[in-house]
């Protein structure tokens, strides 16, 4: 291992899709039940995989894996180095929070309201361990009309676009910036919570019925449980390099720490209005079968009989699987984007258009060309 408790390791292959492998799901186990099925799952990974060249996505859930193993006496050849990782999780952890609550008392100054999202809330809410989840970044959430305001104090506090200037109609465009700031760390602002915004006061409701959290000294919102494990579920129906199996750690803790509070019927309403019930059907199901959490039978019928439209079955399936390649990659950030304002109506060749700053549409599939084969040529070893 690297310093810090970081394992050295060969890039192991992303898997075709974005679901648990076999030896993801033991570890998943491994982290999650207790007794003899973590014991059982633990050692049955153990054997299987190399610790040294694990991927990312597992190395992420390393900390809570620790945890369990303690918490139910599990023996563990890998016990020291798995200290190593909890303890660093827990010192970088410390050190984003600092920094996150020095942004947040800025925001209030001006009185712009944060949400907090993702593993900011995950970690003061239902982990309240900040050694259990190793985070890369924190994530404000700020209402539409403040993002333009809330990115301008970020630029005068230093921080700064991460991707060098920001694109033409970037606001019109995208629903979150990500930012770099003092040694490195990263931020991530959001102004809107879901992917797809069906109605104008869509997002205006899902912050009417946020949750008020403390951070330290301070004051913050967190959405509210349900609208927190529907996020956390529809994490895992995006493919990432970075496998994103942490989805099914996140909505066992979500279910076991405040599962009295989860509004299954606002659950369902969600599914429907965000036509994403098929995704939270397979979710919960997974996490019933595997993992010993309770979910209603009703909710899982009332899932399977709810419409969605085809296009939105379609943009589900690209956006789990593996990119094709050259296309790939901006066929997804097309299916993810094209609910925005500036994309409705705009097709998948226009994109490309405008994303290759082309003069013609009819220049596209030569383009395509022309990256494919530079693409080989680097595969070879032949071009730079």
């Amino acid at each position: 291992m690297e310093p810090g408790g970081r394992p050295r390791r060969a890039k192991p292959e992303s898997p075709a899709t974005a679901w648990p492998t076999p030896e993801q799901h033991l570890l998943l186990q491994a982290a999650l039940l207790g007794g003899e099925r973590a014991a059982q799952a633990y050692h049955q990974w153990e054997r299987q995989v190399d610790i040294e060249t694990i991927d990312m996505g597992s190395f992420r859930l390393l900390p809570l894996l620790y945890d369990n193993l303690i918490r139910h006496q599990i023996p563990s050849r890998h016990h020291q180095r798995l200290r190593g990782v909890y303890r660093r999780t827990w010192a970088s952890n410390q050190l984003l929070f600092r920094y996150a609550a020095d942004e947040l008392r800025r925001f209030q100054a001006v009185g712009i309201p944060v949400c907090l999202l993702k593993g900011s809330a995950l970690a003061r809410q239902i982990y309240q361990d900040h050694g259990l989840r190793p985070m890369l970044d924190f994530d404000f959430g700020v209402q539409p009309e403040r993002a333009q305001a809330a990115y301008e104090l970020l630029v005068r506090s230093g921080w700064r676009y991460k991707y060098g200037e920001l694109p033409p109609d970037f606001w019109l465009e995208r629903r979150a910036v990500n930012m770099v700031g003092p040694l490195g760390l990263e931020l991530d602002l959001h102004w809107f919570f879901y992917a797809k915004q069906p109605f104008e006061d869509f997002n205006r409701e899902v912050w009417s019925q946020a949750d008020p959290i403390q951070f330290g000294d301070l004051s913050a919102l967190a959405l509210n449980p349900t609208d927190l494990l529907i996020t956390v579920c529809l994490q895992g129906f995006r493919w990432d390099p970075i496998p994103p199996m942490r989805w099914v750690a996140d909505a066992v803790w979500v279910l076991r720490q405040a599962g009295p509070r989860i509004d299954w019927d606002l659950l369902l309403a969600r599914a429907g209005t965000l036509e994403i019930a098929p995704q939270l059907a397979r979710a919960f199901v997974y996490l019933a079968r595997g993992f010993e959490v309770k979910i209603p039978n009703s909710l899982l019928a009332n899932l399977r009989g709810t419409p969605t439209h085809f296009s939105a079955r379609i943009n589900a399936y690209f956006q789990f699987r593996r990119p094709w390649p050259v296309v790939g990659e901006f066929l997804h950030q097309y299916l993810w984007s094209r609910r925005m304002p500036k994309y409705r109506g705009l097709s998948f060749i226009r994109h490309l258009q405008r994303l290759w700053d082309l003069d013609s549409a009819a220049a596209v599939p030569f383009t395509a060309v022309a990256r494919t084969w530079r693409m080989v040529l680097r595969a070879l070893g032949l071009s730079a």
